[in-house]
């Protein structure tokens, strides 16, 4: 117990492939809601659904659910698009970064993850996850403005903003 790594069993590890295959379905559901010129999906499905799973499970099945969604998703987006390595890198980072913090967050300033069970609580976790959503937008944004010049950074920050936050 008081060991460093901990290992899943074996319904957590499931738990884990069932997570990461329902986060791969979302993702490629939503890039098929992604338009030009911006190419940034018009609602990102997986937001919500990575920071509520993070917010439901154990913090110590965090590094797994991490690690499995974080590799599954740039495989996924290196099969299905032609973007370079690094804009892949940077996107991921910033869709992990909101899930991450906006669970974080919730968690720490709710008292706990039974907050969950009254609706007295959801418009605490769209409070929370505000946070998350801005700083994966700043991330997403500057990211795309790194790759492609031309694009508005402020128009990028809005649209992934109101993809994710909403």
């Amino acid at each position: 117990k008081d060991s460093m790594l901990y290992i899943p069993h074996s319904k957590t590890l499931l738990s884990t492939i069932f997570i990461t295959l329902a986060y791969l379905i979302l993702m490629k559901a939503s890039f098929l809601l992604t338009f030009p010129p911006e190419n940034i999906s018009l609602i990102w499905l997986l937001s919500g659904f990575l920071l509520a799973t993070l917010v439901l499970t154990s913090f110590r099945t965090w590094p797994a659910l991490i690690l499995s969604v974080g590799v599954g998703s740039l495989l996924l987006e290196f099969i299905v698009t032609d973007r370079p390595a690094s804009m892949i890198l940077f996107f991921l980072i910033a869709n992990l970064t909101e899930a991450i913090l906006g669970a974080l967050v919730f968690i720490k300033f709710s008292g706990g993850k039974k907050v969950l069970e009254t609706l007295k609580s959801l418009p605490f976790l769209l409070y929370f996850a505000f946070f998350g959503s801005a700083t994966s937008a700043f991330i997403g944004a500057w990211n795309l403005q790194l790759h492609i010049p031309t694009v508005n950074f402020w128009t990028v920050y809005r649209i992934w903003f109101a993809s994710t936050g909403f």
